[in-house]
């Protein structure tokens, strides 16, 4: 089981009467509320940082309080899926029916969270768009304003974020997906490695080439966590011109490749192609 924290929002204001509109207030937050007029807050995540293959287990949206004027009356917020795309001067449409609630009584200085965990999963697998989430009060006649830390707040822990926790795909369920990785490295007098690569749904080789005029060595690092490594296979030398390819001994969940000069101060360039499926 995985944990993802999304953040901060790529986007995030603050709405007047349902308008996308030039709002004066503070660059750092986001309101939710009414005085003389009604205030909305939008808020949009870019979630591709999401791998493909996850089973989303849950999602929830986190905005931190650091105003609350009417902290002792019965207060709701809901949050509602957006429909419609931002677009100034123009009302924002949204689904009707709240895709979640929190309670706001008694709550400053502190996180709201939305469980979103139904809308998430919509827009990972596609089946609606990702514009994004407006929060507001269920109870648009009773005065008072709530202020949320937007994206542009100084203390960047204060800034929403979206906590995604799901489940990888088993080993052989990849659906198809390829493993197709490149990177070009430089040796130096110490041990280097590449990314740690997500590897337990494929069969793959690690391809080094060794593009420059020095010699190297290299070995193949295999993690079950990606705290705890061991090497898998020992340092082989690779020549200039030479290519090596290292296949993987045991089932891992990550990989990288370690790699040195040999000689010091002697050192080259590394092409490595990692194909899998």
């Amino acid at each position: 089981m995985g944990v993802k924290i999304i953040k901060p929002p790529v986007k995030n204001i603050t709405t007047i009467n349902g308008r996308h509109s030039r709002c004066r207030l503070s660059k750092g937050s986001l309101v939710v509320g009414r005085t003389k007029r009604g205030f909305q807050s939008l808020i949009e995540f870019d979630i591709t940082a999401l791998p493909p293959f996850l089973t989303i287990l849950s999602g929830t949206l986190n905005v931190f309080v650091f105003e609350n004027t009417c902290p002792q009356a019965e207060q709701i917020i809901d949050a509602h899926q957006i429909l419609s795309p931002w677009c100034k001067r123009k009302t924002i449409l949204f689904e009707n029916m709240p895709t979640a609630s929190a309670d706001v009584s008694n709550v400053n200085g502190c996180f709201l969270t939305f469980d979103i965990t139904s809308l998430i999963v919509d827009w990972y697998i596609g089946v609606s768009a990702n514009l994004g989430v407006l929060l507001q009060v269920r109870n648009q006649q009773r005065p008072g304003l709530i202020g949320f830390c937007s994206n542009r707040a100084f203390d960047s822990r204060c800034w929403p974020f979206l906590e995604v926790t799901f489940l990888e795909p088993l080993p052989g369920d990849n659906c198809g997906q390829m493993l197709d990785s490149d990177e070009r490295i430089t040796t130096c007098n110490r041990v280097q490695t590449t990314a740690n690569l997500t590897v337990q749904c494929f069969n793959y080789t690690y391809y080094v080439i060794n593009s420059g005029t020095q010699n190297a060595s290299i070995s193949l690092e295999l993690s079950p966590d990606g705290t705890n490594w061991m090497t898998d296979i020992p340092p082989q030398v690779i020549t200039p011109g030479a290519m090596l390819a290292l296949v993987p001994g045991v089932i891992a969940r990550f990989a990288c490749l370690a790699f040195q000069s040999t000689m010091h101060n002697q050192h080259t360039v590394l092409d490595i192609c990692v194909r899998g499926s």
